[in-house]
C-alpha cells in the first residue's frame, strides 16, 4: 500500500485479539476498514468452485462404477471358465 495512510482503531477489543492470533492480515485489513472492491470476481470464483466439485464428484461416482463394472466383467469371465473346464473334464 504505497502512498496511501490508513488510520487505524486505537483500542484493540478482546475479539480482535483472537483474530489477529488466527490471521494477522484479517485482523489489519479489519481495522483498517479496507472493502474488497472485487466481488464480482470473487462471486465468479466461488461459483466456477461450486460448478468444478460438482464435476469432481461425478467424476469419482464414474470411476467407482467403472471398477465394479470391470470387476463383474473379470468375475463372469472367469466363472464361464471354470464352468467349460467343469465341463471338459467331466463329460
Amino acid at each position: 500500500m504505497t502512498g496511501k495512510i490508513v488510520k487505524l482503531k486505537t483500542i484493540v477489543e478482546a475479539s480482535e485479539i483472537a483474530e489477529y492470533v488466527y490471521c494477522k492480515r484479517a485482523w489489519w485489513l479489519n481495522r483498517s476498514n479496507i472493502t474488497s472492491v472485487d466481488l464480482t470476481r470473487l462471486n465468479d470464483f466461488v461459483e466456477g468452485n461450486t460448478i468444478h466439485s460438482k464435476k469432481f464428484r461425478k467424476t469419482k461416482v464414474a470411476i467407482k462404477m467403472q471398477y465394479v463394472g470391470f470387476f463383474c466383467v473379470i468375475t463372469s469371465i472367469g466363472v464361464l471358465m471354470f464352468l467349460v473346464g467343469f465341463e471338459f473334464f467331466f463329460n
